[in-house]
């Protein structure tokens, strides 16, 4: 029985939360606040809404999550995405067309995008790490690090 109740004990994989989309041209991935977790958008009663009723569908908290585009130096936000579909922009704010700027967001923001490769412990690693400046949704500035995959299963290089 001892044994039995062990087996509970043990620390059990948890799902990752969501994590806001990036997208740069052809290249994907992810962007956060370098203070921490998701990114601001404006209040919006049909967020909190598809939040209370789809988030609880989904094993992974956080969403929905916000769409974001880096474009012709400023930030757009081009819709939202949950565990399951994609959001329209317009289903949440309407009359808002898309893509919007998001010239609520000033500050430093962190983003990894390109394709992943799995390192040894399972997790994905993405590519290239940048770090925004934004101002009013505006860029105006971007360093960029490209990481070491030879610690990838997948390498290929």
């Amino acid at each position: 029985m001892a044994l039995l109740c062990a087996g509970f004990a043990l620390p059990a994989p948890a799902t990752p939360p969501l994590v806001d989309r990036f997208i740069l041209g052809s290249n994907k991935g992810h962007i956060v606040p370098s203070e921490c977790c998701w990114m601001p958008v404006p209040e919006s009663m049909r967020l909190l809404d598809l939040k209370v009723n789809e988030g609880s569908q989904c094993s992974a908290m956080g969403g929905p999550v916000g769409v974001f585009e880096q474009k012709a130096g400023k930030l757009w936000l081009t819709g939202f995405e949950t565990c399951g579909r994609k959001i329209p922009l317009d289903e949440v704010y309407p009359g808002l067309e898309e893509p919007a700027l998001a010239d609520w967001l000033s500050g430093t923001f962190k983003t990894r995008l390109g394709v992943p490769c799995r390192a040894f412990g399972g997790q994905p690693v993405l590519a290239l790490e940048q770090e925004l400046t934004v101002s009013e949704g505006v860029v105006t500035a971007v360093t960029e690090k490209y990481l070491n995959h030879s610690a990838c299963r997948n390498h290929s290089e």
